[in-house]
């Protein structure tokens, strides 16, 4: 589904931010799995450019087909050089709903690898009565402290705070668009969430021109110095779906690049809007209107889940949600800075709400991931922070994983189940939303 996502125009001082379309899932599994510790495996740029070795490629399908072969062994979906990968066994559907579309509008070939892989894949098995959340670890990672310690994203909210004195109204509203919009909450894994690429200090870096998608005819210089040098990794991809995203982070200089509709184009990265963000250790997470890509400027590496939060057992900060109708874009709600909300909801862009603290979520009867998001649901609670087409969370793309060779995490993590159904049960009615601006720094 095609998002326009709108960047401020040249001669008006109006900020209209800009709108990105996710669709809900529809397909079941995705044809492979995985072993949930190889995707903990910490693989650097210098260390995927020492590894790399060359390996042919066999075509075993055209799209729509079954890719077979024996052993375990990587398989990529595609053509002329974008494409999706994932380890398989033995077989796998050559279609958009396993892979994500790699190349769209392309008649598309699924290739197989001369090089097997011992890690074993697990064949994945209809989701068992759902079992308590794993007991977190205390072992940290990354996205917990990507930002300052500061951040609204890593506060919790007080069992105590005053609640939003249009709480009830919220609520029955949401409850209202899930029912209207296919029935359910999803989570975004392939098309329409972005990768994440963390860079080390040696990563080369290149220059993003920025290209204009929306035919404005004029480019941001501002936007394009931000670009100049990025260390985007070799093996970087962007996402599948329209919208094209991706992020890169590098630790060692405290930096953070987004992009929206990006592309690379005769070995030249381009994209359309984003942003960079220096000294991310002391920033309060939220982009400088009007650059990044959410269309509240809020950015995806704070509210995105991860596969690594998710074998933990705990996510450490608010998750990001998407939600349909929306109020009126001039109608915003901190940390938003700006809205793409088209007046057609009562909820504004930018607000924060919960699950009500006192829910015994260790004896709801939904899936264990279902469970780990609402503990983080409870304690962080979630922020709105784009208009789609259908309600729905963000999980970092598995070509965060793939892209480096690795397996990705999420048939396992999910256990069979599709990732429109994976909430499925989960007590939306028992929502609590915060005051508009809740904590406004």
């Amino acid at each position: 589904m095609k998002s326009t996502r709108f960047t401020p125009s040249k001669a008006s001082a109006v900020l209209v931010a800009g709108i990105s379309v996710l669709i809900a899932s529809c397909g079941g599994g995705s044809g492979s799995s995985s072993d949930p510790a190889t995707s903990n495996q910490a693989v650097t740029d210098a260390q995927f450019r020492a590894k790399q070795t060359s390996s042919t490629w066999t075509k075993c399908a055209n799209e729509g087909g079954t890719c077979s072969f024996s052993g375990t062994r990587q398989v990529r979906y595609g053509l002329n050089g974008k494409y999706a990968t994932k380890t398989a066994t033995g077989s796998i559907a050559c279609k958009n709903s396993v892979f994500g579309d790699p190349y769209p509008g392309a008649d598309k070939i699924c290739e197989y690898s001369s090089t097997t892989t011992t890690t074993p894949t697990p064949t994945p098995t209809p989701t068992p009565t759902p079992t308590p959340t794993p007991t977190p670890t205390t072992g940290a990672l990354p996205t917990d402290s990507v930002f300052s310690s500061t951040s609204f994203w890593y506060q919790p909210i007080p069992a105590n705070a005053p609640l939003n004195a249009s709480s009830a109204s919220y609520v029955n509203d949401f409850i209202r668009q899930r029912n209207a919009y296919y029935g359910n909450v999803t989570i975004n894994t392939d098309s329409y969430a972005s990768p994440v690429y963390t860079a080390d200090a040696s990563t080369p870096t290149v220059k993003v021109n920025v290209w204009d998608c929306q035919n404005k005819g004029y480019l941001d210089q501002t936007l394009q110095s931000q670009w100049t040098t990025v260390p985007v990794p070799s093996y970087a991809k962007e996402s599948a779906g329209s919208d094209g995203e991706m992020t890169v982070y590098q630790p060692s200089t405290g930096t953070l690049w987004e992009f929206w509709e990006a592309r690379k184009t005769n070995g030249q990265w381009e994209a359309c809007w984003g942003g960079q963000m220096k000294n991310t250790s002391a920033s309060n997470g939220i982009w400088a209107n009007p650059y990044g890509t959410t269309a509240t400027g809020l950015p995806f590496l704070g509210g995105q889940i991860t596969a690594e939060e998710l074998q933990r057992g705990e996510i450490r900060h608010a998750i990001g949600i998407a939600l349909v109708d929306l109020a009126p874009w001039n109608v915003v709600s901190w940390p938003a800075t700006r809205s793409d909300g088209s007046g057609s909801g009562i909820i504004p862009e930018g607000s924060r709400f919960r699950l009500d603290p006192t829910v015994n979520v260790d004896a709801l009867n939904i899936h264990p991931v279902a469970k780990i998001i609402a503990k983080a649901a409870q304690k962080y609670g979630f922020v709105v922070w784009d208009k789609a087409g259908a309600l729905s969370l963000r999980a970092q793309n598995p070509l965060s994983y793939t892209a480096k060779g690795l397996a990705d995490p999420y048939p396992a993590l999910f256990n069979g189940t599709a990732t429109y159904a994976v909430l499925n049960g989960f007590p939306w009615d028992k929502l609590q939303f915060m005051p508009k601006d809740y904590g406004k720094q």
